[in-house]
């Protein structure tokens, strides 16, 4: 074989080398082909949280109502009748009749109120009561009588009780055709005088912290 014969395979071989050469880089740099779509890629699992400060709380349980403070930060009533009993703060009296007062004639001994308001404001004239009434003109079941007395339906309990070591009775009122309307009322004698402390038929919770502060002297 000449010179230009051997010069042709050695052309020939160097191509080869060449082709096979980019063969192999092609199939190594060649990029994966994406999944069949009836292959199932798993990803992980993220837990979301949802606890949010600024997103408010949502709760079934209904709210309570608070007391508007404790019984021992009252104000205390202290009466020329032979009594004291306390009151909210905040609270003020509205109303007060004393028969040492007046110069015209009155059954009533002292008839005080209290309350958030003032008397004459539409009608309004307190929320606690506390009528003392001379047995001379008055008697334990005449005021009972009296109560709730507009009502046919009217409903009466009574249950004995101590307050500070005396003993009164504790009488509430009610009505079915009308049950918003309570009237409770707690009773002291001494002497001749009747103490009769009412709540003016209005439920209050708290009127069980002023009824109990009652006190002779």
């Amino acid at each position: 074989m000449n010179q230009k014969g051997f010069a042709n395979i050695a052309l020939i071989i160097a191509l080869v080398v060449i082709v096979v050469g980019a063969g192999a880089y092609f199939l190594m740099t060649k990029k994966p082909s994406a999944p069949s779509t009836n292959s199932t890629t798993e990803f992980p699992t993220t837990k979301e949280d949802t606890n949010v400060g600024t997103q408010p709380t949502q709760t079934n349980t209904p709210p309570k109502t608070a007391p508007a403070q404790p019984a021992s930060t009252w104000q205390t009533y202290r009466s020329g009748y032979g009594f004291e009993i306390q009151y909210p703060q905040g609270w003020k009296i509205v109303n007060e009749l004393d028969s040492k007062k007046v110069s015209y004639p009155t059954t009533i001994l002292l008839s005080i109120s209290f309350g958030t308001g003032t008397y004459g404001n539409e009608g309004y004239d307190g929320e606690w009561f506390v009528f003392v009434r001379d047995k001379s003109s008055a008697s334990v079941e005449g005021l009972i009588k009296d109560m709730g007395k507009q009502f046919s339906d009217r409903q009466e309990k009574r249950e004995n009780i101590t307050i500070n070591g005396v003993s009164a009775l504790k009488v509430v009122v009610t009505t079915p055709s009308t049950p918003s309307w309570v009237y409770e009322a707690v009773i002291v004698e001494k002497g001749n005088s009747i103490y009769f402390v009412h709540n003016g038929a209005i439920k209050n919770d708290l009127f069980d912290e002023f009824y109990s502060s009652f006190k002779l002297n």
